[in-house]
């Protein structure tokens, strides 16, 4: 298992998480980290996008990196950009900020289930890195429950 079986672990924030952040909570016994989310969509429609918001070193491991996507195809492809430079990719089904609601990103895909099931099985299929899911905790536990079986 490359993760290991982390105990502290840095979750994304919001221009915050990014790679000097990363290397200092390391410092302080961080044994797992995450990017901040990158846009899937720009890593497509804007060259360099992706040198210019992932950033890593050797050091900066077990590392994950967040995406926030809404079609399975742009998920693979943002994702294909960084594998092999990074341990994991997640999906961000949690940001419940504004732009993420214009997007049709983030939480407001939370209701869409059988979308996140395309997104993460495809991603799966075709990545050689595993794949995680951010959620929120949805009104109903059995909701919640559901969802996590979806995508497991």
């Amino acid at each position: 298992n490359k993760l290991g079986a982390p105990k502290w672990v840095v979750a994304p924030m919001v221009n915050q998480s990014e790679l000097a952040f990363r290397m200092l909570c390391r410092r302080h016994g961080a044994d797992l980290a995450y990017t901040p989310m990158i846009h899937s969509r720009m890593c497509m429609d804007r060259e360099g996008f992706i040198d210019e918001t992932f950033g890593t070193c050797k050091e900066d491991r077990p590392l994950i990196a967040q995406f926030c996507a809404n079609k399975p195809e742009l998920f693979l492809k943002a994702a294909k950009l960084v594998e092999g430079r990074c341990d994991g990719v997640d999906l961000n089904l949690g940001c419940p900020q504004g732009i993420a609601k214009r997007g049709h990103y983030g939480a407001f895909l939370l209701e869409e289930s059988q979308l996140i099931r395309e997104i993460v099985s495809t991603a799966h299929l075709h990545l050689n890195t595993p794949v995680t899911v951010k959620i929120r905790v949805l009104p109903k536990e059995e909701d919640t429950l559901a969802l996590a079986r979806l995508i497991q």
